[in-house]
């Protein structure tokens, strides 16, 4: 009898083995998961922060050209192309990099799709032009 009880604690050994192997490869891949999750939310919020950043330093540099341009016009009376505004492209220099802008006089330039809102019925001028530029409307 007693031979037989060794042998039943033998087996429960085992299978008690087993089942701390198998629960252990269970919690390693919940870990495995929860670290590739937390991986991804931290390169989320990373990217958020970047492309937030980048915002800001957009809308800056609009101020920046913003305040080039007022002291342009405060300075004289006329506004040209020979003014600091209007030279080429500006490099600021950034923390982590360097932000590029150019200014153009958009004065001589129009906007297409406003100028075909209108009937093209009513101007047949406007109907000619479109056809020579290859504008079908």
């Amino acid at each position: 009898m007693k031979m037989n009880r060794n042998r039943a604690i033998r087996k429960q050994k085992g299978v008690a083995l087993l089942v701390v192997l198998l629960l252990l490869a269970v919690m390693t891949a919940i870990a495995a998961t929860m670290s590739e999750r937390l991986v991804l939310g931290v390169d989320r919020a990373t990217s958020q922060v970047s492309n937030q950043q980048a915002y800001w330093y957009a809308i800056g540099v609009e101020a920046l050209a913003k305040y080039g341009i007022n002291e342009s016009l405060d300075d004289s009376d006329t506004v040209n192309l020979s003014q600091a505004w209007a030279l080429d492209e500006q490099v600021y220099p950034l923390e982590n990099g360097e932000a590029k802008g150019v200014i153009r006089d958009m004065q001589a330039c129009f906007n297409v799709n406003a100028w075909l809102m209108c009937r093209l019925t009513q101007h047949p001028v406007r109907a000619h032009i479109c056809s020579e530029f290859g504008v079908h409307c």
